[in-house]
């Protein structure tokens, strides 16, 4: 996922509670939870361009500004000097 929101794809997956803590559904990603809602969610945004490209933009800047190899091990190396 976070692959192709940083390239700036447009990012829709079953919903998953740790995903859900990462970014804002509806704005940032998109998340199905019944493969109904999954065919309701594609016929939509596939119909609906612009909306479909903000959430994409919106996720993209997400993932570039919060989740970069960088800040990773930022937080890695402060965690490993924390349980010394």
């Amino acid at each position: 996922i976070m692959d192709i929101m940083g390239a700036g794809g447009f990012a829709m997956t079953n919903f998953c509670p740790e995903t859900a803590e990462l970014f804002e559904e509806d704005k940032e990603i998109v998340m199905f939870r019944t493969p109904e809602k999954l065919v309701e969610k594609a016929g939509y945004y596939l119909s609906h361009e612009k909306e479909r490209e903000r959430i994409a933009n919106a996720g993209q800047k997400k993932v570039l500004q919060e989740f970069t190899y960088e800040k990773k091990l930022k937080k890695l190396m402060e965690w490993v000097e924390q349980t010394n």
